[in-house]
């Protein structure tokens, strides 16, 4: 079903974080080299169960985002070293390109916050 799909929703609980399933979402849109999208959900629980105040609900929020970016950066790794595009100037924009392109920031619209209606 990916196959028939142009971008990847890589869905994150804002209170459990990154778990197993992120790592399995990550690795098949890579493979399948789908954009991806990042959605960070149910924020509301944050401030309702855990009742974090404002600043420690965003720090939280940017510590799962720099989580999933790292997830990113090791499937760019890979390819680099695999690849071996680490020498000259082709292979080096190669890899930034692939870096930039799975970099998740709300500055680049690649990260959604959402949250459950009661």
């Amino acid at each position: 079903a990916t196959r028939l799909c142009d971008g990847a929703l890589v869905l994150v609980d804002a209170v459990e974080g990154v778990c197993v399933q992120t790592h399995a979402v990550l690795r098949q849109a890579w493979l399948e080299k789908m954009k991806p999208c990042l959605v960070l959900n149910k924020i509301d629980r944050l401030t309702l169960e855990l009742q974090l105040d404002p600043l420690e609900a965003y720090e939280r929020l940017i510590r799962t985002v720099e989580r999933v970016n790292a997830l990113a950066a090791a499937l760019v790794l890979n390819k680099a070293v695999g690849e071996d595009l680490f020498d000259g100037d082709e292979q080096e924009k190669v890899r930034d390109e692939l870096e930039e392109a799975w970099t998740f920031s709300p500055e680049k619209g690649n990260v959604v916050f959402a949250s459950a209606l009661d």
